[in-house]
């Protein structure tokens, strides 16, 4: 039985963007990414030094997080961890590897970066989410070399 590898991409390509949309318009348009936001300020408050950059996102969210229970701000949790898993869609093969936000065109964005395993091969995606607009992704395979 032949198959067509191109079109396996395709196919993988299309069930990746479908999941990226749908987490675009879970949380972003009139929501902004305000869970992420919030997680992001968490993370780059409670781990110093961290590499991140820092985008304030706002005064009010800068305000809840000095507010947070004391439960919330434990040192046993990982925040970067809370902050990637917010990231993830609903394909549960597509893994998150980096999210940084960053200001395009004047525009907020988050520049996303997840990874899809396979047996023979790997997928890398960059997506920018953007707060008014589709997400934007790229899409990268490499095969798997077997020695």
């Amino acid at each position: 039985m032949m198959f067509d590898q191109d079109a396996i991409d395709d196919m993988v390509q299309i069930e990746i963007t479908k999941a990226v949309a749908s987490f675009a318009y879970k949380y972003g348009g009139q929501h902004n990414f305000q869970k992420q936001k919030f997680l992001f300020d968490l993370f780059n408050l409670k781990v110093p030094n961290n590499g991140y950059a820092k985008l304030r996102a706002s005064k009010v969210f800068d305000e809840m997080v000095l507010k947070l229970p004391e439960q919330m701000l434990s040192r046993d949790t990982d925040y970067e961890a809370e902050f990637l898993s917010s990231w993830l869609t609903e394909l549960p093969t597509l893994l998150i590897l980096a999210a940084e936000p960053f200001i395009q065109d004047s525009m907020p964005c988050w520049f996303v970066v997840y990874q899809m395993p396979s047996a023979s091969c790997f997928f890398t995606v960059m997506v920018k989410y953007w707060e008014h607009r589709d997400p934007q992704c790229n899409f990268f395979r490499a095969d798997l070399s077997r020695e």
